[in-house]
């Protein structure tokens, strides 16, 4: 499940597809919010509330606790159980047992806001504050100890300090104190180490990590395995450092994984890797090569990540960003399946489940050595299939009975059924963990609780374990009659299962560390254990024998038990073997009760997995295995696969013999007859306390000494006994036994005399045993002697010899003689050894010796370090190209600047990115202040800023001085000394929009007093002062002012300030009216599109009194465009006076598209009867009106306009050059003129002259065709693509060619194939639109 809130004051819960499981609201602002360590309920709690809100998981509800304590600032749940700790900004703690139902207040824990804490695996709970403490509490709440720091410290967190060197693949159980230890982070680059004890507090002194300030601040961190924590860093580095007290100088990992930003980090302990995330994608570390092993990019996201977490199992990785993104990546496919036997249940689909068969059966199993061997169909026999209701996230099968389910809840199906059934559904008290089956029981485990119940009466009484009191099981297994189970304290737990499901304990045992899983046999009779430590054992029921399991994976995933139940070739069981498997290796094991030295587990194989794979069940060496697809497979592990029928005898032998499987290496041996063979045989024979299998062996190659020996001990019945007189007879193992007793002097004598060979092995096992107890002397003798003589069997050519020159190297330098050590150290070519004596040297503070040995290692970070230390800087420099330790980098640095050589110390502080330095160099030494400026531009030094402003200040570059205060966060002294160097303008350009309300307010009131009103404007408008914006824009008084006024108005729609704009345009506050055209614009932004109707009539007017005709039509265009993109109707005023500014300005195209010039006659007829709408040119038009109608023919519309002209207040405006033509038309009248032609009303398809807008018939105002005026019909209408105005289909070519190329309306350029011709109902519903 993924919990997010926004600041909405919502919070959602979704499943792992998005899938909303619950929505609520909280009062405020969500303050932090958590589940609990079982997953089942979230506690949420916000900004300006009392109550603590919980939502359930499994009941999917909500519920309040009343805290009654003001101010929550802080929670967490405790690391097991149902404890949540919550802190207010007063200091005071609030225990809540969510179980018991108990609230515990706890005042004065503090003095200021509690921000950061964490609980320990133990119960231990740190909390940290504003007042720069630390505390220490028991679960109760009671103060055990506090620390006082010098900053308020974050990010608490508890992990396991290293206690020992050692590599990342390192074993948990001796890199890692059992001690928890207390991690925190002090100022910006500091993270303090404590080691914590619930009863004592702090122990020891604390341990500060200290790094580079090139890295900047630290934005997360996250304990990694075995003791090393990762460390990022707000500009994307990540760090990961051991927290070994021997190993904190040098860094494991170190990298810039994002060019800008860090923001966080997350572990993920199932995998071993760990993601950081910045800037827009995901970086995945893996901990085994400590490389990237893959990103993860998010370009399509425009907000910026907030936080990364991990599923616990690995398989998926969410990230939230701040604009409310929650992004769930599946970094692994999940593989669900079970086994049971060679029956293997797996998803066929979200909500199927298969069942196959993974072996032929008949009658008895048959084994299966080889994949070859087996015919396809063979392989997997498909069986039934069941259906589910929901996708299960876990599965059980058993030998009749299939559990699948999710959370809490679990249904059970008879699978043997023909349909298989639904037996019974059943819900548990918390998330489940696992559940296991027989035939007639489950055993389920949740909550750290067992509960058993029987699958064949579903209303059976549920049996519960523990019974009462804390629960601690971590892990169960069943078989048909044992129920077993561990304990968080390390017991192991065996009971037999009576028929009713009532467990009677037969065996309990207690290990040292907590068990973590129990992986039984077919019968029960010998469980694999794995504790928390990391190491595995056998443990053996019946007389407690705990047997370890040697070199398991280093991330155990699982153990799987051959299933064979009897052996076809041997008869006889073959329960011995088992698989410890991990992601990658499966590795064959096998298991001997009886042997000489008692029962053992030896290690026989490694088997390489395909990638994806998850074995499910082993049989006879057959391990079947699931894919990512979910798709079986068969896999013929290492140890087996050559134990076909047409395997190599030798092979056979070796295989067989080495899984214990003697008949069947007594076959084999017989096909070879070979004497060395016989003699394997009867030593093993003789090992496994096989007598009979033995004297047989030994009668083969005539051994008649060994023979008779050996039928002396047939009739012994004491297995102690025989085991003593066996040891006799194998020397080997009585040298074994000495050797692994560490009774090395008695290995040494009996070697002597019986294994001369094995001398020098022992010699040197001797002194390294010598070598590791400080014994130096003695173990230089040892490796000495061992050195000469014969490598030990199954040893590596010169490897035991290395091994030796190895150890004595080293005990050489221990024992003081540094010279020869070295010589012998650097003869070896081993980087391993140089780095094992660099290590020596330097514990013994011979650091000049130490770099040479580290460079010759190629640990160059340590020999630099060692350089450094004895002022060798020649040879230091030489490596620095191979260090990858920033601090290494600054150190050299400080030394080459201290020397002069300022070049190599500039570049050394870009190594370790320490722009300070680079900054500092290149101003005082280097006389660079170019590069200096561009690089404070690029890395936001806030230091390094400092630096360049005062530089700046000294040279009079008061412009860049303030650039870089500003830059340093010195926002006021920026200010200061803009306001004294009169540079007040760039100040207020470069604090743009990042400046507080202060900061534009004090610009403000700057630019009022020097009478910038319009800059004083902008800068009141950006410090939310509206009504001094508001007059300080009007007092400028420019019209680039009064644009800027009327947007701002429009924007805020403050009614006091708009009254103020309008009277201040209008000239009512007392001032000169201003031009109508702002009017215009301001009820535009207020989108008063009534007003603006009437204001652009009148500007329009004014316009057209002056002769600015086309500024007319603009301005009558844009109110009509305006009003139509937002569905309003075009007022008939505004209508009309665009149509008859549009009609005289289409006069002269009409010229050129109506030879006849009838239709721009029509147009100026239409102008000259409103001829009082154009006072600047009534002569001028009427003039033209009069001749172009007596030039098309309409001679009585021309004698009508000439005798108008004749009036006395135009006669004598009348231009001599047509006077007499017009006077001539007055005395000698034609009144005749054709009919004009009419088309059907756009509206009621009444005939009406093509001039005419206004329909009698239906009383419609038309539109009008922009290309010639007359009025629309709906037949060939097509609208301009720009203003989607009207036009005849038939002219528009014409007229485009006219105006030459552009709409007469817009002015706009098309092409005619892009105007839109509109069918009939599409043309009537333009029509209707226009008249309405």
């Amino acid at each position: 499940m993924v919990a997010s809130a926004g600041p909405n004051s919502s919070v959602y819960v979704t499943d792992r597809h998005g899938s909303r499981l619950g929505a609520f609201h909280v009062s405020g602002a969500v303050v932090a919010m958590a589940f609990d360590a079982d997953s089942e309920t979230l506690a949420v709690i916000s900004d300006g509330s009392r109550a603590i809100k919980f939502w359930n998981s499994n009941t999917r509800s909500t519920s309040e606790l009343e805290t009654k304590m003001k101010g929550l600032s802080f929670m967490t749940w405790a690391a097991a159980g149902a404890l949540l700790a919550v802190g207010t900004v007063k200091g005071n703690l609030l225990l809540v047992d969510r179980i018991k139902g108990r609230l515990v207040p706890i005042v004065g824990k503090h003095t200021k806001t509690i921000t950061h804490g964490a609980w320990s695996t133990d119960g231990v709970l740190a909390l940290a504050a504003e007042d720069r403490q630390v505390t220490i509490s028991s679960p109760r709440g009671d103060t055990v100890d506090s620390m006082m720091f010098k900053s308020p410290p974050r990010l608490l967190a508890f992990g396991a300090r290293k206690a020992g060197t050692g590599s990342a693949s390192a074993s948990a159980a001796t890199a890692l104190s059992t001690q928890p230890t207390l991690s925190l982070v002090i100022s910006d680059a500091v993270v303090v180490l404590q080691d914590v004890e619930l009863h004592a507090g702090a122990v020891g002194t604390p341990t500060e990590l200290t790094f580079s300030s090139a890295y900047g601040p630290i934005a997360a961190y996250a304990w990694l395995a075995d003791g090393y924590l990762g460390v990022g860093f707000e500009r994307g580095h990540f760090v990961v450092v051991s927290t070994h007290a021997n190993e904190r100088d040098s860094e494991v990992f170190s990298e810039q994984l994002h060019s800008s930003s860090l923001v966080d980090v997350a572990y993920c302990e199932a995998t071993r890797e760990v993601a950081t995330a910045g800037d827009d994608a995901i970086v995945v570390i893996s901990l085994a090569s400590w490389s990237v092993t893959h990103t993860i990019s998010l370009p399509e996201l425009t907000g910026c990540l907030r936080s990364l977490s991990w599923a616990p199992n690995g398989q998926l990785l969410t990230v939230a960003t701040n604009r409310g993104d929650v992004i769930t990546h599946l970094t692994q496919v999940p593989v669900i399946g079970a086994a049971h036997g060679t029956l293997l249940a797996s998803l066929a689909s979200l909500r199927e489940i298969a069942l196959i068969q993974t072996h032929k059966e008949s009658g008895l199993p048959t084994p299966v050595a080889r994949a070859s061997d087996l015919p396809p169909d063979a392989l997997f026999l498909p069986g039934p299939r069941l259906a589910v209701d929901h996708e299960p996230a876990l599965l059980a099968l058993g030998p009749r009975h299939l559990a699948a389910g999710s959370n809490n809840t679990l249904r059970y199906y008879d699978w043997a059924a023909s349909p298989p059934a639904l037996v019974m559904e059943r819900d548990y008290v918390t998330t489940i963990e696992r559940v296991v089956l027989n035939a007639s029981h489950a055993a389920v485990l949740a909550g750290r609780r067992i509960s058993i119940h029987s699958l064949l009466s579903p209303n059976a009484p549920v049996l519960s374990i523990p019974e009462r009191g804390d629960a601690n099981v971590t892990c169960v297994a069943l078989s048909e009659q044992f129920l077993a189970y561990g304990t968080a304290d390390g017991g192991i737990h065996v009971a037999l299962l009576g028929a009713d499901g009532v467990p009677a304990s037969v065996a309990q045992y207690a290990l040292p560390a907590g068990v973590t899983a129990l992986y039984p046999n077919a019968n029960g009779t010998r469980i694999f254990v794995r504790d928390d430590s990391g190491a595995g054992h056998v443990y053996n029921p019946v007389n407690d024998a705990l047997v370890p399991v040697p070199h398991l994976p280093r991330v155990l995933s699982g153990v799987l038990w051959d299933q064979n139940v009897l052996d076809d070739l041997d008869a006889v069981q073959d329960w011995g073997v088992f698989v410890a498997y991990d992601a990658d290796i499966a590795i064959t094991y096998a298991y001997f009760p009886l042997t000489v030295q008692g029962a053992t587990v030896e290690k026989v194989a490694v088997t390489h997995l395909p990638r994806g794979h998850v074995p499910m069940l082993l049989r006879s060496g057959s391990l079947v295995t699931l894919s990512a697809s979910g798709t079986p497979a068969h896999v013929v592990l290492a140890s087996h696969n050559a134990l076909g029928a047409d395997a190599a005898p030798l092979e056979a032998f070796e295989q067989n013999l080495a899984l214990g499987r003697l008949s069947a290496a007594w076959r084999a041996a017989v096909a070879l007859d070979n004497v060395e063979v016989w003699n394997e045989l009867g030593s093993v024979a003789l090992a496994q306390l096989d007598v009979e299998l033995a004297t047989q062996a030994y009668r083969q190659i005539g051994d008649a000494g060994m023979v008779l020996s050996l039928e002396g001990l047939a009739d012994l019945e004491d297995r102690s006994l025989l085991a003593g007189y066996v040891a006799m007879f194998l020397p080997k193992v009585a040298l074994d036994m000495r050797r692994d007793l560490l009774h090395w002097d008695a290995a040494l004598q009996l070697a002597t005399t019986l294994a001369p060979n094995a001398l020098p092995g022992i010699c040197k096992e001797y002194a390294q045993q010598l070598e590791f107890n400080g014994e130096y002397e003695a173990a230089l003798n040892m490796f000495t002697r061992a050195a000469p003589g014969p490598p030990p069997s199954g040893t590596e050519p010169g490897a035991h010899t290395s091994a030796c020159e190895a150890g004595m190297a080293r005990c050489t330098l221990r024992l003081g003689d540094l010279s020869r050590g070295l010589q012998l150290v650097l003869g070896s070519n081993s980087p391993a050894l140089c780095r094992d004596a660099g290590a020596i040297l330097e514990s013994m503070k011979q650091y000049s010796d130490a770099a040479v040995a580290y460079e010759a290692g190629k640990v160059y970070d340590k020999a630099v370090a060692m350089y450094l230390v004895t002022k060798s800087f020649d040879a230091a420099g030489k490596l620095m190209e191979h260090v990858k330790n920033p601090q290494l980098h600054l150190k050299y640095g400080k030394a080459m600047e201290a020397l002069g050589k300022f070049k190599k110390a500039e570049a050394a502080y870009e190594a370790a990115r320490d722009w300070v330095g680079v900054i500092r160099v290149n101003l005082d030494k280097l006389d660079n202040p170019s590069k200096v400026l561009a690089l404070v531009r690029s890395t936001k030094s806030a230091e390094g800023a400092m630096l360049v402003a005062e530089h700046c200040r000294k040279v009079g570059d008061y412009a860049s001085a303030i650039e870089f205060l500003l830059l340093a966060d010195c926002r006021e002294e920026a200010y200061n000394l803009a306001d004294r160097e009169g540079q007040m303008d760039t100040y207020a350009s470069l604090i743009g929009n990042s400046g507080t309300r202060d900061e534009y307010a004090a610009v403000a009131k700057f630019y009022t007093a020097v009478g910038d009103s319009f800059r004083a404007g902008q800068f009141f408008a950006r410090a939310d002062d509206a009504r001094a914006a508001v007059r300080s824009y009007l007092a400028a008084n420019t019209e680039e002012a009064l644009l800027e006024v009327i947007n701002y108005v429009g924007k805020l729609r403050d009614d006091v300030l708009i009254h103020l704009v309008i009277d201040d345009l209008s000239g009512a506050s007392g001032g000169e009216p201003k031009d109508p055209k702002y009017i215009y614009w301001l009820y535009s932004a207020l989108g008063n599109f009534d007003k603006v109707a009437d204001v652009a009539v009148r500007i329009a007017a004014n316009e057209q009194e002056l002769g600015n005709y086309r500024e007319a039509h603009l301005i009558l265009h844009d109110a009509a465009t305006l009003l139509r993109s937002k569905d309003i109707s075009v007022p008939h005023p505004l209508a009309r006076a665009l149509m008859l500014v549009h009609s005289y300005l289409l006069v002269k195209s009409l010229a050129k598209i109506d030879s006849s010039r009838v239709l721009g006659a029509r147009m100026l007829v239409r102008v000259a009867a409103s001829i009082s709408k154009f006072p600047a040119h009534v002569v001028p038009i009427l003039t033209s009106t009069v001749l172009e109608c007596y030039k098309s023919g309409l001679k009585r519309s021309a004698f009508e306009y000439a005798t108008m002209l004749m009036r006395p207040e135009y006669r004598t405006k009348l231009n001599d050059k047509y006077r007499k033509r017009i006077e001539a038309i007055v005395r000698r009248p034609d009144k005749s003129e054709p009919p004009e032609e009419t088309s059907p009303c756009g509206v009621c398809d009444a005939p009406l002259a093509n001039s005419d807008l206004d329909c009698p018939s239906c009383r419609s105002a038309l539109p009008f065709c922009v290309m010639t005026g007359t009025h629309i019909v709906r037949e060939g209408l097509c609208l301009c693509p720009h203003c989607a105005f009207g036009a005849h289909k038939s002219i528009v070519a014409k007229g485009l060619v006219a105006n030459g190329g552009a709409c007469p309306m817009c002015g706009n350029t098309s092409e005619p194939s892009e105007w839109q011709v509109l069918k009939m109902e599409e043309a009537r519903s333009w029509v209707q639109e226009w008249v309405q």
